[in-house]
């Protein structure tokens, strides 16, 4: 009734770390045999990103692989250093997408950014039948600094994550607007059926071009909806929206509980989420610090469950390009509560 999109069948694992996503992440490249779809905000130019750029390459000589990278994410990744120093010896590239097209197979993209609007997005797909997404991107800081997850996806839903993805491919022609005069090509089913303990799983997407706010939409719902619990950990709760929807939960006595980084980010985006975790904690909410840098992006409001990319500040909420997935099954809530 609130406009958003159907779901879709599939299942769901959790790749809590870079300790459970790179291993995942070699291993889909390795089963890889029909496509490889990689949509990144950021891929760094440090040691571990080198290292992936050559196991990309070298699977990109077998299977077709195509890259989308968004240009002011991996721009401005080049310029921060990681917190652990690299190797000895070890030169960081001075621009990755010329490295991964250097002696390459793989057809490589980047999504312009008129207006500031980024793509924030990570989507990788793997034949059309598996794929991943939420918050980490290929560098050093999310292989073994940051505390981040990744989901795991396989089921008829990833038909519609490969359409998305083939969607913002086609965008990001060099011919730009001019190519979208031409007709897609048709989608194909390449999911096939549901497996075993598939459950409905909803696509949420932000597109400010086309009037897609739907995490935002079904996030705020689902904290006016709650009754016994608002779990979040997101590395930041700065949204006005939100904050006022969280502090109505208090006042009706919901169990609100909220993890932010400990290690600060942007110094005005920490001091406006040390403002926002004052009213909750004076609202009744609990606030925890992660011991460090929390890039994950998860919710759970009762038995319902969104997570992927989408921070909660405004310019993710409304403003870049962001997706999410949301499900409410029972054992796949309770998995991602235990994690």
């Amino acid at each position: 009734q609130m406009g958003l999109p159907a779901p879709f069948l599939g299942t769901v694992e959790l790749l809590v770390d870079g300790k459970e996503f790179f291993p995942a992440f070699r291993k889909e490249l390795s089963l890889a045999r029909e496509s490889i779809d990689l949509q990144l905000y950021i891929w760094d130019n440090d040691d571990i990103s080198i290292a992936y750029a050559d196991l990309v390459k070298k699977h990109a000589r077998t299977v077709p692989t195509r890259m989308l990278l968004d240009d002011i994410g991996s721009t401005l990744s080049a310029s921060l250093k990681p917190r652990t120093p690299a190797p000895p010896g070890f030169r960081a590239v001075p621009d990755i997408a010329r490295y991964l097209r250097q002696d390459s197979d793989l057809t490589l993209r980047r999504t312009l950014n008129p207006w500031a609007i980024i793509d924030h997005c990570k989507l990788l797909v793997f034949d059309g039948r598996t794929a991943m997404l939420g918050g980490i991107n290929i560098g050093r800081e999310y292989y073994s600094e940051w505390h981040d997850l990744m989901v795991r996806i396989r089921g008829p839903v990833v038909d519609h994550l490969q359409i998305e993805f083939d969607k913002k491919w086609r965008n990001a022609h060099e011919l730009g607007d001019l190519s979208l005069i031409c007709r897609p090509p048709p989608s194909l089913s390449r999911a096939g059926p549901p497996p075993p303990g598939s459950f409905p799983i909803r696509i949420l997407r932000t597109n400010l071009l086309e009037d897609r706010r739907e995490p935002l939409v079904a996030i705020l719902e689902a904290i006016r909806s709650s009754r016994s619990r608002v779990w979040i950990e997101n590395e930041y709760i700065t949204s006005d929206r939100i904050l006022d929807a969280l502090l109505s939960a208090c006042r009706r006595g919901v169990d609100v509980r909220v993890i932010i980084p400990t290690l600060p980010f942007e110094e005005v985006m920490h001091l406006a989420n040390h403002q926002a975790a004052g009213e909750l904690l004076q609202a009744g909410a609990k606030i925890y610090r992660y011991p460090g840098m929390t890039h994950m992006k998860a919710i759970i409001c009762d038995g319902w469950a969104s997570v992927g990319a989408t921070n909660f500040d405004t310019h993710s909420l409304q403003i870049s390009y962001e997706i999410n997935i949301s499900y409410s099954d029972p054992d796949a809530v309770r998995t991602l509560a235990r994690r």
